[in-house]
C-alpha cells in the first residue's frame, strides 16, 4: 500500500468513527457561511446538530477533504503577501474578528437558545477606503471555447450590465441584488450572501465600512480575481427571517414544512447530502443531468462497426499524427525560445528558408515561428 493510500483510509475512516459516535455534523448550521444554503437543507443540518434526527449521507471522498482543509492554508498565504505588498497602501485589520448577529430563542428547550455568530477573515483599512474581505479558493475548469473556465468566467463578467470593470479580473456591482438577479450561480450567491452579513453588522458599519470584498484564488494557477460590491441590507434581512424560520419550524418538529429554496433539476438539489430526504420520490442527481446536460451518449465498441477495420486503421493513423504534432510543437516553443534568447526575431536557416518568431494574445499569450518572405 503508497502512502497516499493509508492517508485517504484513515481521512475516510475518521469519518466513519465520528458519524457512529453521533459527532459527524458539529458546527451549528445556522452561521454565516452556511447562510446561502437551502433552508430545507439547513433545517435538517439543524435537526442532526440537536441530535433529533440522523441522515443517511455519503462520506466526503479523502480529497474533498483535503480540498476543504486547503482552504485555510491559501487565506494566510493571502493575508501574508497582502501585508509584505501592499503594507504602505493597506493595514490588515480585524482578522478572524468575532461578529454577533441575532439571537434565536427555542420555545421547546432553553439550551437550543443560541446567537448567531461568524468570523471574518480580514479587512483593509486605508485613508480612503474600508472593506471587509473574505478569501475562496476556486478551481479551474476546461471551458470549450477560451484557455479555461476563469478565463470564460472574466469575460461573463465583463459582459454584466450589473457589473464594472474596474481592472484585470476585477469586478465591482453597485447593485448586488440587479447582480445576483443577472448571474444565476448559486455558489458565488454563497459567498456574496456571507460577507454581505458581515458589512452589515454594526460592528463594521460603525466603523466606516461601506463594502465587501471577495478575493477569488484560483487553486490550478494561483491567479487571484477581485469581486467587489456595495452591501445590502435587505439581503440581510432575508438571511435573518430565514434563520429564524427554520429554527423555528424545527424547533417546534416542523421541518418538512421549511421551505426549499431551490428546485428540483438544479445544481444545488443534485449534489445536496439530503436529496433523498427531500425528494423521496425523485432522483435529483439524474434529473439534474436529465434536464440540465446533454442526453449521455455510451460509446459503441469499434469491433460491432461495419467499417470496423477501416476506422481502426484511421484511428492508428490519427494517434500516431496526433502524437508527431505534439512532438512539432514542443521543438516550435524550444525554438523560438533560442531564438529569443539570441535576441533575433527572423532568421534565414541553412536550407535558404525565412521564419520569424511572432507573438500572439489568443487564446494565451505565447510565441508562434511562421514562414516569412526574405
Amino acid at each position: 500500500m503508497g502512502y497516499p493510500e493509508m492517508l485517504d483510509f484513515y481521512i475516510t475512516e475518521a469519518q466513519v468513527k465520528a458519524r457512529e459516535a453521533g459527532k459527524d455534523f458539529q458546527k451549528m448550521p445556522l452561521r454565516p457561511s452556511a447562510a446561502g444554503q437551502c433552508a430545507r437543507a439547513l433545517a435538517y443540518q439543524l435537526e442532526e446538530f440537536w441530535g433529533v434526527a440522523r441522515y443517511d449521507k455519503p462520506f466526503k471522498e479523502p480529497n474533498v477533504v483535503r480540498l476543504l482543509n486547503l482552504g485555510s492554508s491559501i487565506e494566510y498565504a493571502l493575508i501574508r503577501d497582502i501585508k509584505t505588498y501592499l503594507k504602505e497602501h493597506f493595514q490588515v485589520k480585524y482578522e478572524q474578528q468575532s461578529l454577533s448577529f441575532f439571537q434565536l430563542t427555542s420555545d421547546k428547550d432553553p439550551s437550543r437558545n443560541i446567537f448567531v455568530e461568524g468570523s471574518t477573515d480580514f479587512a483593509l483599512v486605508s485613508d480612503k477606503f474600508k472593506v471587509v474581505c473574505d478569501s475562496k479558493s476556486k478551481g479551474d475548469k476546461f471551458s470549450s471555447y477560451r484557455e479555461s473556465k476563469w478565463k470564460e468566467d472574466d469575460e461573463k463578467f465583463e459582459r454584466m450590465a450589473s457589473v464594472t470593470v474596474l481592472g484585470k479580473s476585477s469586478y465591482y456591482a453597485d447593485d448586488i441584488m440587479a447582480f445576483l438577479d443577472e448571474h444565476v450561480d448559486p455558489f458565488m450567491a454563497d459567498n456574496i450572501i456571507q460577507i454581505n452579513m458581515y458589512v452589515c453588522n454594526p460592528f463594521f458599519k460603525e466603523r466606516g465600512f461601506d463594502h465587501a470584498s471577495l478575493w477569488y484564488y484560483n487553486k490550478n494557477n494561483s491567479m487571484l480575481r477581485e469581486f467587489r460590491f456595495r452591501p445590502s441590507q435587505q439581503l440581510a434581512d432575508y438571511v435573518e427571517a430565514k434563520f429564524k424560520d427554520v429554527f423555528t419550524k424545527v424547533d417546534s418538529g416542523r421541518t418538512e414544512e421549511v421551505e426549499r429554496e431551490f428546485n428540483l433539476g438544479s445544481i444545488k438539489c443534485a449534489f445536496c447530502d439530503y436529496k433523498a430526504n427531500c425528494w423521496p420520490k425523485d432522483d435529483a442527481l439524474r434529473t439534474f443531468f436529465k434536464e440540465g446536460l446533454p442526453a449521455k451518449e455510451w460509446p459503441t465498441d469499434v469491433h460491432k462497426l461495419e467499417g470496423a477495420e477501416l476506422v481502426e486503421q484511421l484511428y492508428a493513423e490519427y494517434k500516431q499524427a496526433s502524437e508527431a504534432s505534439d512532438a512539432v510543437a514542443r521543438l516550435e516553443e524550444e525554438l523560438c525560445n533560442a531564438l529569443i534568447a539570441e535576441k533575433v526575431r527572423k532568421v534565414r536557416f541553412s536550407d535558404k528558408e525565412v521564419y520569424e518568431v511572432k507573438f500572439y494574445k489568443s487564446p494565451r499569450e505565447h510565441f508562434e515561428l511562421r514562414r516569412s518572405k526574405p
